[in-house]
C-alpha cells in the first residue's frame, strides 16, 4: 500500500486576516512597552494602532459569525441576542472604551494575551513544520495550550482590576466618571458572558462566566469582613443582584 501525504492545510482569507491583523497587534505592543518610558509620542501611537488591529480583528470576527437580522421587533431582539453575549462584540465594546486617551497598559494586556494564542494557533498550523518555529516557538505554543487556565484566570483578573485602576484615577486630572459607569456594565456583561472563543480561539476548558466568577469570589471573600457590616449590607445585596443578574 502506497502511503499519501496529507495536503498542509489551507491559508484562507480568514487566516490571513487575523494573522495580519494579530501581527501588527503584537508588534505595536513591542513598541509601546519598548517606547513607554522614554518617547510618549511614540508610545500614545503604538497603543492606539495595537487596540485597533485587535478592534479589527474581534469586528470581523462578529461580522462573520452573526446572521443578517430580520427586520422585525422578534428579528432584531433574535439578532442582539446573537452576539451581545460573545467575546468578540464585548471586547468591540472594550476597545472602543479604552482606545482614546491615556494608554493603559493593564487595558492592553487582556486583548494581548488573546491575540498572542491566536498567532501562534494560525503560525501552528500554517507553518508547523518550519524549522525555526520547531526549534523556538512549538515548545512555547505547547506550554502556552496546557497553560491556557491561567491566561484566561490572569485576563479576568486585568479587567477586573481595570475598574479599580478606573476607581483610583478619579482623584487625578485623567478622571473619567462616565467611562467608569460603562466599564461596570462592561464588567456586568463579562460576568455573564457564557462564550468559550477569541477571535477563533477555543479555551481549552470553561468560559468567561467561569473565570470572571472566579476572580470576584476571591475578592468578595478578602472584603467579607468590611462587605458584613450591618450599615453596608443591604446596599451591597442590591448591587450583587444588579451585577449578577440574580444568579
Amino acid at each position: 500500500m502506497s502511503s499519501t501525504t496529507p495536503p498542509p492545510p489551507t491559508f484562507d482569507w480568514k487566516s490571513r486576516y487575523f494573522f495580519v491583523t494579530t501581527s501588527v497587534a503584537l508588534l505595536a505592543t513591542f513598541t509601546y512597552a519598548f517606547t513607554t518610558f522614554f518617547h510618549r509620542n511614540i508610545a500614545a501611537l503604538s497603543f492606539k494602532v495595537a487596540m485597533l488591529a485587535a478592534n479589527l480583528a474581534m469586528v470581523y470576527r462578529v461580522y462573520y459569525s452573526t446572521p443578517y437580522p430580520t427586520f422585525s421587533l422578534t428579528g432584531m431582539k433574535a439578532w442582539l441576542a446573537s452576539f451581545v453575549n460573545t467575546n468578540n462584540f464585548q471586547y468591540c465594546v472594550f476597545c472602543f472604551l479604552f482606545t482614546n486617551g491615556q494608554p493603559i497598559f493593564m487595558a492592553l494586556a487582556p486583548l494581548m494575551i488573546h491575540c498572542a494564542y491566536q498567532w501562534m494557533t494560525i503560525v501552528d498550523k500554517q507553518f508547523g513544520t518550519n524549522r525555526l518555529w520547531e526549534k523556538f516557538g512549538k515548545d512555547l505554543y505547547a506550554k502556552a495550550q496546557l497553560n491556557m487556565e491561567v491566561a484566561l484566570i490572569l485576563c479576568a483578573s486585568l479587567e477586573i482590576g481595570l475598574w479599580l485602576f478606573l476607581m483610583i484615577e478619579m482623584i487625578t486630572p485623567a478622571r473619567n466618571p462616565l467611562r467608569i459607569i460603562l466599564y461596570l456594565n462592561f464588567l456586568r456583561l463579562r460576568y455573564r458572558c457564557t462564550d468559550n472563543t477569541v477571535l477563533r480561539m477555543k479555551f481549552t476548558s470553561y468560559n468567561t462566566k467561569f473565570y470572571h466568577e472566579q476572580i470576584w469570589n476571591q475578592l468578595g471573600e478578602k472584603l467579607a469582613p468590611v462587605l458584613n457590616f450591618k450599615f453596608i449590607q443591604p446596599g451591597f445585596q442590591f448591587v450583587k443582584k444588579w451585577f449578577t443578574g440574580g444568579y
